[in-house]
C-alpha cells in the first residue's frame, strides 16, 4: 500500500513539476481541458482513464511535443518552454527494433545523446551515469548482453535505466506493464517503488489493482483531471473511470 510517510514528506516540499489550466486541442477536438495537476518531490501518481481520455497526450504536453491552446508547465517554478534534462520516458511503444544488434549498455547510453554534440564521443561522464542508471535498475551484470537476449521484464528496465541516464528527477512511464507476464509487471512495480526514493513517477496504466496498491496518488483523466490519495478512492470508481462509465469528482 502506498507508504504515508512519503506521501506526507512530498507534500510538504515546494511543487517540482505544476501544470496549470492546461487545454490540448487536436484540430476543432479537445484531448485536454483545463488540467490541473501538481506532482511533489517523491510522488508516485498513476494516472488512468479510457482509451482517447488524454493520458498519453498529457505527456507529450510535459515533454513539449504538442502545444497547448492554454495554461502553462512549471518546473521548480520556472516556465517550462522546451524538453528538459529533467524528466525521462518511458515509451508505451519501443522505438527500436529489438533484433538489432546493440548491447544493453549502448541503449542505455543513448539516453546521454542530448548532452553530447554533433560528432562528439561519449566521455567518462557519460558511461559513469549510463553504469549508474544500470545499476539503480539492477541490470549492471547484463550491460554487455545484446537487447535481442534479454526478457520483456529486462528489457522494460533497459528503457528506464535510459530514461534515467539523463539525470532525470521524474520519470514519465506509458502503459510500462501492458506487455509483461504477472511475475515481471510485480517485479517492475517493485523497483518503481524503490526508485520512488529519490524520482518521482507519473505512470499510464489500465492495471488499477495494482496501481491501487503502489501508487501514492490516482489522477483519473478523461480530457478533464481529477486527483485522489490512493487510500481515498474505491477500485469500484477507479474502474468506472477506466471504462468511461463514471466521472471522477470525489473520493468515494
Amino acid at each position: 500500500m502506498p507508504n504515508d510517510r512519503n506521501i506526507m514528506e512530498a507534500s510538504n516540499h515546494p511543487p517540482e513539476l505544476r501544470i496549470e489550466n492546461l487545454s490540448v486541442n487536436y484540430g476543432r477536438f479537445q484531448a485536454l481541458r483545463n488540467i490541473q495537476l501538481t506532482v511533489h518531490p517523491g510522488a508516485f501518481i498513476a494516472l488512468i482513464g479510457p482509451n482517447g481520455g488524454g493520458k498519453t497526450t498529457l505527456f507529450k504536453a510535459i515533454l513539449g511535443q504538442v502545444q497547448p491552446v492554454a495554461g502553462n508547465i512549471y518546473l521548480d517554478n520556472r516556465l517550462m518552454q522546451g524538453p528538459t534534462d529533467s524528466i525521462g520516458y518511458v515509451p508505451q511503444h519501443r522505438d527500436f527494433d529489438q533484433k538489432f544488434p546493440i548491447t544493453v549498455r549502448e541503449v542505455v547510453r543513448m539516453g546521454r545523446l542530448k548532452r553530447t554534440r554533433l560528432l562528439r564521443r561519449y566521455n567518462r561522464t557519460d558511461n559513469e551515469a549510463t553504469e549508474r542508471a544500470l545499476s539503480r535498475v539492477g541490470l549492471l551484470e547484463l550491460k554487455d548482453r545484446s537487447i535481442g537476449a534479454l526478457s520483456g521484464g529486462q528489457l522494460q528496465r533497459v528503457l528506464i535505466a535510459r530514461a534515467l541516464a539523463t539525470g532525470a528527477s521524474i520519470l514519465l512511464l506509458d502503459e510500462a506493464t501492458t506487455h509483461l507476464d504477472p511475475e515481471s509487471a510485480h517485479g517492475l512495480y517493485t523497483l518503481l517503488r524503490k526508485l520512488n526514493r529519490s524520482t518521482s513517477i507519473v505512470m499510464s496504466s489500465h492495471d488499477i489493482n495494482a496501481m491501487h496498491h503502489y501508487a501514492d496518488s490516482i489522477a483519473c483523466i478523461n480530457r478533464g483531471l481529477h486527483i485522489h490519495r490512493s487510500d481515498e478512492v474505491s477500485l469500484e470508481h477507479l474502474h468506472a473511470s477506466i471504462t468511461g462509465s463514471g466521472q471522477m469528482t470525489g473520493a468515494a
